[in-house]
């Protein structure tokens, strides 16, 4: 037989995965459409506003949700220098985002990687 707490704990971890998968499919739709305006800036703008959202949801999904602005991030770079000239160029920056992402979370603390929000919660604790 299963506790009270078990239960409770599945609930909460389904409503924790229905929001994930919810945020996640907004924020690929706006990275899609993003991406398919063409205009650089505004893959600096979505990155810097889905790295804020990112240190928002730190305690739960934050980090999984860091991939968007790395990726955002390294197709501006990769734009604004030029690499970028034809459909298939996006797919190795998209990579090498997933990459970079990847070895962050893993290997980086969260502190380093939120680190122009560390002021706001030293002043807030």
């Amino acid at each position: 037989m299963s506790t009270e707490g078990e239960k409770a704990g599945v609930r909460w971890r389904r409503v924790l995965s229905a929001k994930f998968l919810g945020i996640v499919l907004v924020e690929t739709l706006i990275a899609g459409f993003v991406i398919c305006c063409q205009d650089t800036k505004w893959y600096w703008w979505t990155g810097l506003a889905m790295y804020i959202f990112s240190f928002l949801a730190a305690w739960t999904i934050g980090l999984y949700l860091l991939v968007f602005p790395v990726v955002l991030w390294l197709l501006a770079l990769a734009r604004s220098l030029g690499w970028i000239t034809r459909a298939w160029h996006y797919v190795p920056v998209i990579i090498l985002g997933l990459t970079v992402w990847y070895l962050s979370v893993m290997y980086v603390d969260d502190a380093w990687l939120f680190l122009p929000f560390m002021p706001l919660v030293w002043l807030l604790s």
